[in-house]
């Protein structure tokens, strides 16, 4: 962005009480967290249920985060999710194997950025899958809830999100 004495129509970007004669321009940068330092991470919530992570016929299969996955694969990647059921990941390639010690020192060491349980049977996606995404140069995008965004504040990802809430979105959100 540049500021500059020499504007075609002064008047309508300065006031009347500054003296246009007087400005220089000065350079401002903006600056774009780098993938390797900040990970640029797309929640998208507000019109899918995050508790039903279990199984295919509970998920939503045709939303918004798998037409950006489809449509910009250049730009957009959906993390796996992982699960201690052996049942789930032999029925769906979508999920990858993590038995329940596991997924329990990654829930107590904020490795997760999501995760839900049901019964014993846990479902999520471990940090590091967003880091390998964004080590890629893509986004990582995926369907989230309050407790995403808190757990990804307090972990060691140091995210850059960009939150995409539908209508009926989440009555408030407290990050502190």
């Amino acid at each position: 962005l540049l500021i500059s004495n020499e504007s075609y129509d002064s008047s309508a970007l300065f006031p009347n009480d500054i003296d246009i004669n007087q400005l220089s321009y000065q350079e401002l940068k903006i600056n774009l967290p780098d993938p390797f330092n900040r990970r640029p991470i797309a929640i998208i919530g507000g019109s899918f249920d995050h508790t039903k992570l279990f199984g295919t016929k509970n998920k939503v299969e045709n939303g918004i985060v798998e037409y950006l996955a489809a449509n910009y694969p250049e730009i957009f990647e959906i993390p796996l999710y992982h699960t201690n059921s052996q049942k789930i990941v032999n029925q769906n390639e979508k999920y990858n194997y993590l038995d329940t010690k596991s997924f329990e020192h990654a829930i107590a060491f904020d490795e997760l950025m999501t995760y839900e349980k049901n019964r014993n049977t846990y479902c999520g996606i471990l940090s590091d899958s967003a880091k390998k995404i964004s080590r890629s140069g893509k986004v990582c995008i995926f369907y989230g809830n309050e407790k995403s965004i808190e757990s990804m504040v307090r972990n060691s990802l140091k995210p850059f999100i960009i939150l995409i809430i539908m209508k009926n979105a989440w009555s408030s959100i407290s990050l502190n």
